[in-house]
């Protein structure tokens, strides 16, 4: 088995068809479960006062609930070429987003990383994969389950994230259209057929650079244009060049993804009918 059967079947048709009731109450019933798991991820921030401690607990917990739940976690290989590359696009969206930040008037100064920052790396690590696995592998895994087109289980899966997200602490507005915007992109790689850890290893890289590097570990970014984040606390020209970012990553993947299947299957239609047709009605044909 691989790694890559967490994530949805590559072929984004509808599963299996499933009674219209039947099909909204396992919908209901996984969203009551990712609530329950929401509560408790944000229960142990609250118990253990080491962040990194709380992240790595809860990706412990998550992994278990997704193994209760009856998620198949495949096999540990990593493709690290393809991890890398999954990395250009939040480096590139963080980047322009930073620029935008530090044109607007924030004033910037460069740091000295020190021990913190390896500690930084665990728990953004820790992070990514509870959060790939918690708000897009299992809602994903979930609908997938009811037969939801693969359309409406994006949908669930962004609503879910932003309804978590909701249940937390200095949540903004600002902050919540990056939330969704960023869980479009990582669901849609995720509904792409790629590997878990690619995934994780792209939201990984965003979060070390908005919630680490750019944070204050490397260079300290001044709030007077907003507050640079990787999720609900975000705010300001970063929080929007950031969500346009990651919008426009996920329409070029959505159109990497679907378009040439949707091609694909115009010619399968076209092409039986136009063997019975002489060749100026074939012109014609779309």
């Amino acid at each position: 088995m691989t790694g890559s059967q967490l994530s949805p079947p590559r072929d984004p048709a509808v599963v299996s068809p499933s009674p219209a009731h039947t099909r909204l109450w396992l919908l209901l019933k996984g969203a009551l479960y990712l609530v329950v798991l929401a509560a408790l991820i944000h229960a142990l921030r609250g118990l253990l006062p080491n962040p990194t401690s709380s992240a790595v607990i809860g990706a412990v917990l998550v992994s278990l609930a997704a193994a209760r739940m009856g998620m198949d976690p495949g096999d540990d290989a990593m493709p690290y070429r393809t991890m890398f590359r999954a990395t250009f696009a939040p480096v590139l969206i963080a980047s322009a987003a930073l620029l935008a930040t530090v044109a607007t008037g924030a004033n910037t100064t460069l740091r000295t990383p020190g021990v913190s920052l390896l500690f930084t790396f665990v728990e953004v690590a820790a992070i990514a994969y509870r959060n790939e696995l918690w708000l897009r592998g299992m809602p994903l895994y979930i609908a997938r389950r009811a037969g939801v087109d693969h359309r409406w289980a994006t949908a669930y899966t962004v609503l879910l994230a932003v309804g978590a997200v909701l249940l937390m602490r200095g949540s903004g507005w600002q902050g919540l259209v990056l939330v969704a915007s960023s869980g479009l992109f990582f669901a849609l790689q995720w509904q792409r057929g790629s590997h878990r850890w690619t995934v994780v290893a792209a939201h990984a890289a965003w979060l070390l650079l908005a919630d680490g590097l750019l944070a204050g570990e490397v260079l300290r970014v001044g709030k007077q244009a907003g507050r640079i984040g990787g999720g609900a606390s975000a705010t300001g020209p970063f929080a929007w060049v950031a969500s346009l970012g990651f919008l426009a990553a996920a329409a070029m993947t959505w159109r990497a993804r679907w378009q040439p299947r949707k091609a694909a299957a115009q010619a399968d239609v076209v092409a039986p009918a136009a063997a019975h047709l002489p060749p100026h009605e074939v012109d014609a044909l779309p």
